[in-house]
């Protein structure tokens, strides 16, 4: 995403790509939030966002510094802000 920045057709294709991302995670929540699958009081939207912002560190991270962060620690991060939302 690095590259989007000052191109303004890479960034329309970038903020497709978060959109779509931020979409499927937004209807996963609101079916698991049906299911009771979610804490009472989760904010849907902000748990897109820290969804959304947790991917792109993750991403960031990996990139930038590989051998700080393999796929093991990566699903505990992640594992982590689910436990978050669940009941």
């Amino acid at each position: 995403w690095g590259e989007a920045i000052g191109n303004h057709n890479l960034m329309k294709i970038q903020n497709d790509e978060v959109d779509s991302f931020c979409d499927r995670v937004r209807a996963l929540l609101v079916q698991a939030e049906e299911d009771r699958e979610l804490r009472k009081m989760v904010d849907i939207d902000q748990a897109v966002h820290q969804c959304l912002i947790l991917m792109d560190g993750l991403s960031i991270q990996s990139v930038m510094y590989p051998e700080r962060n393999d796929a093991e620690e990566q699903v505990a991060i992640v594992d982590e802000l689910l436990t978050r939302l669940r009941p």
